[in-house]
């Protein structure tokens, strides 16, 4: 009789405390277009593969479970029209890799506090109509790899943040021809490749922030001069090479600031009303 009550709304946060979920149970909300569900209990969907068949409109979908509760996520491909899914809570990766396979229509893809090792290659080869992704790593061990996003070949967004991640490897970006926006947030990098983006003409947004990293390669945004916004703010940097903003001519904003540079050295390419350096931490 409560679920009755809200058949009209377009938007359900609902912190879920019932041991079972099934399409009966979510049926009076048959008009929703976004549903959130908090998990905290011991849950698992898997009986009701067939959980949110009854939700036509649902677009957008956030799952959060406590972790290590078993959860099968392959029930979000009964949703008819599901565009963007939020997964929140640590599961096996392949099942992930089932869950988006098994939802044509699905473009967006979150997945936080994963557990790095269990995410491979072959795991976002089932993956080709994710347009936009975001990975969240907590306390886990490295594993990204040359060939991890090989898969999504139409990818324009992708954002990595945790600090669980450490290192970004050689060709890590390469197989993203599409890519627009790459962030790095929040993360325990020190180094970044030299050829980091260029195979990514289109690129649009560079965000390497909140990280630890000490230097810039000098070649680093050589191959894409559809840049508009850097980001480099809140690192370990001193400087940056002479010449790394050179042929950049759509570039609107760099941010920065956190950083300890000497701003009376650095090498602008010409267009120093474009960075922005607010908090910088050495006083010149």
């Amino acid at each position: 009789e409560g679920l009755q009550r809200l058949k009209n709304l377009k938007t359900v946060n609902w912190l879920a405390c019932a041991r079972v979920l099934t399409r009966e149970f979510l049926e009076p909300l048959s008009g929703i277009q976004e549903l959130c569900l908090n998990f905290v209990e011991s849950f698992s969907l898997s009986p009701f593969p067939d959980a949110f068949e009854g939700l036509a409109q649902l677009r957008e979908l956030k799952l959060s479970w406590p972790d290590l509760v078993p959860f099968d996520p392959t029930c979000i491909g009964s949703a008819p029209r599901l565009e963007s899914v939020t997964f929140s809570g640590q599961a096996d990766a392949g099942k992930f890799a089932g869950a988006v396979k098994s939802a044509p229509t699905l473009s967006r893809l979150t997945l936080s506090g994963i557990v790095s090792e269990e995410l491979k290659a072959e795991h976002f080869s089932k993956m080709s109509q994710i347009t936009s992704l975001s990975l969240t790593y907590s306390h886990c061990p490295q594993s990204l790899t040359a060939q991890t996003f090989e898969g999504l070949s139409e990818l324009e967004e992708l954002e990595l943040s945790g600090y669980g991640l450490t290192q970004l490897p050689e060709g890590l970006l390469d197989p993203l021809g599409k890519l627009k926006k790459f962030s790095l947030d929040h993360t325990n990098v020190k180094t970044v490749p030299n050829g980091l983006f260029h195979q990514n003409p289109l690129l649009a947004e560079a965000r390497l922030q909140s990280s630890q990293i000490t230097e810039l390669p000098q070649a680093l945004f050589a191959q894409n001069q559809n840049l508009e916004v850097i980001s480099i703010a809140e690192n370990r940097l001193l400087d940056w090479p002479d010449g790394t903003f050179d042929n950049l001519p759509k570039l609107k904003r760099v941010w920065a600031g956190g950083n300890a540079l000497d701003l009376e050295a650095l090498d602008y390419s010409g267009k120093r009303e474009l960075f922005d350096t607010l908090n910088n931490l050495k006083h010149n």
